[in-house]
């Protein structure tokens, strides 16, 4: 019996957790959950041109059905762009009364670090 790799086991979790798409763009560092999800065929890959999109696009998918989404990032420094998705998702996605708070508390920390 061969042994799993992480890619398996990960998705084998995700689609246990009902994942039915990762957002993402491929990169190096993903090539094993890529190949893992083109072999097993269980949740489909949707190629977006950057990862702030995937963060975007994943978040849209969990308003609007009540499931859980998943966005994928590659490793280094560039991973600040699907923070700032999902940052700005929890901002959109709150009660209006909270937004403003948010956006006041932001405003300040901006206005005390310069």
């Amino acid at each position: 019996m061969a042994k799993k790799k992480v890619a398996d086991l990960l998705l084998e979790v995700l689609a246990e957790a009902g994942i039915r798409r990762i957002y993402g763009v491929p990169d190096d560092s993903l090539n094993g959950i890529t190949e893992t999800i083109r072999r097993k065929n269980q949740i489909q890959w949707v190629h977006v041109r950057h990862e702030e999109t995937a963060a975007f696009a994943a978040g849209a998918e969990a308003h609007l059905t009540g499931r859980l989404a998943v966005c994928s990032a590659e490793i280094g420094g560039i991973t600040v762009h699907p923070a700032q998705g999902l940052m700005t998702l929890t901002v959109i996605f709150r009660p209006r009364t909270e937004r403003h708070r948010a956006i006041d508390s932001l405003q300040m920390r901006r206005s005390n670090t310069r």
